[in-house]
């Protein structure tokens, strides 16, 4: 993220990411949160065996613990423990609404990268109709290709946080096959099996979180569920396309999420992009908008990106300058590792990177402007900020992203 979309989140961002330091936020179990009321009983969808204390009010409102929360961002618990055997099973089992959703197929148009790009075509269920999915709305994600697709998530959070634990309960209610693991120190990852033309509908929100596909993994002899890091790792490492690595980089979509007006969704292209992708949203004064991700060879040949192929041939993604050749002046990297060095006066240091940002300007823009990064100290590039600013209704429909098969 640019340095300029993080002075944009400020304090916001901070209360959130609080979160992530390990029992910062609790108290001993027992403690502060008194018993749900019927209505908070029927209401939340915490997994009480696991994660019994709900937040009732706060910016973390709805977001489940395994001990009482005791922090600025939540100033209300209710421990669900005392919900009863009805409550409980209501608490994890998704409603029927969004079980369909996730399960099921529902294609409208033929599912391509031509119809990926045609705007009066909705590969996948239309983003108008789309239910809620959570206290602040929904992300739908569409395997708008011809094959089954694998989709990796990764969270600035610990996997058995709040977004770990309302993203996996929901994919394994739907049958989904998944996966997930603590990353790192600071972060969770996962990945999921979506069969090609079929669609998640998926709780909006968490901190710092990015979704991107690959065409295929091998995962099939592994438990699901929660794995070692070593073993989730090396499920990555089947993939025919792994976060930021060989054989091609990812194209992904990621958000910042606060219960705040001040919500950032964007993409990196820092690494160069493995598929085409659709991204439409709510915007906050109404309506519906779409970006049509048009990646194809031509258009990496024309920003100096190098072509990668599949086993077959076929054009399969492009690497940036920056993971194509490791040149330390385009990954801003060694000598190169401040914005000072890297940009100085605002100009790239690597005379390769301004034809790739131009590129990935025609490839994935609004308005003109660049919705994304494409290189580290990217900051002209452009964020989506106002797609929940003065939406009274938590509720509402959020985001639907589509990756897509080459046209």
């Amino acid at each position: 993220m640019s340095s300029r979309a993080v002075a944009l989140l400020g304090a916001a961002v901070a209360a959130v990411t609080a979160f992530d330091a390990p029992g910062a936020h609790l108290v001993e179990q027992g403690g502060a949160c008194g018993r749900c009321t019927a209505a908070q009983c029927a209401a939340q969808r915490c997994s009480v065996a696991e994660h019994p204390f709900v937040c009732t009010k706060g910016e973390a409102v709805g977001g489940c613990s395994k001990q009482a929360w005791s922090t600025l961002a939540c100033t209300a618990c209710c421990d669900a423990t005392s919900c009863g055997a009805a409550a409980r099973h209501r608490a994890t089992t998704p409603d029927r609404r969004l079980q369909k959703h996730v399960r099921s197929a529902m294609r409208h148009g033929e599912a391509n990268g031509s119809s990926c790009f045609d705007t009066s075509v909705s590969v996948g269920p239309p983003i108008a109709a789309q239910p809620s999915a959570g206290t602040y709305g929904s992300v739908v994600v569409v395997n708008g290709a011809a094959s089954d697709m694998w989709i990796q998530w990764l969270a600035s959070e610990a996997d058995d946080g709040p977004f770990a634990t309302a993203w996996t309960a929901a994919l394994s209610d739907g049958h989904l096959p998944n996966w997930w693991w603590m990353n790192d120190a600071s972060h969770s990852m996962g990945i999921f099996r979506l069969p090609k033309g079929q669609h998640a509908l998926l709780p909006y929100f968490g901190t710092s979180v990015r979704v991107a596909p690959s065409p295929g993994c091998v995962a099939s002899s592994a438990p699901r569920g929660k794995v070692a890091p070593d073993a989730g790792r090396a499920i990555v490492g089947t993939c025919t396309s792994s976060r930021g690595g060989a054989p091609s980089p990812q194209s992904l979509v990621e958000w910042t999420f606060t219960p705040s007006p001040y919500d950032v969704i964007d993409s990196s292209f820092v690494d160069g992009y493995s598929l085409p992708m659709r991204l439409e949203y709510l915007q906050a004064a109404g309506g519906y908008r779409t970006i049509l991700g048009r990646a194809t060879q031509a258009g990496c040949a024309a920003g100096g990106g190098t072509p990668v192929k599949d086993a077959s041939g076929a054009y399969a993604g492009c690497q940036s300058p920056c993971s194509a050749t490791n040149d330390p002046a385009a990954c801003c990297a060694g000598a190169f590792s401040t914005p000072d060095t890297c940009h100085p006066n605002g100009v790239p240091a690597s005379p390769a990177v301004p034809p790739w940002c131009d590129a990935i300007t025609k490839v994935f823009a609004e308005d003109g402007k660049r919705v994304g990064y494409c290189y580290a100290y990217d900051d002209e590039a452009g964020s989506i900020t106002d797609h929940e600013r003065g939406l009274a209704d938590k509720s509402a429909p959020r985001v639907k992203v589509t990756f897509c098969d080459y046209a």
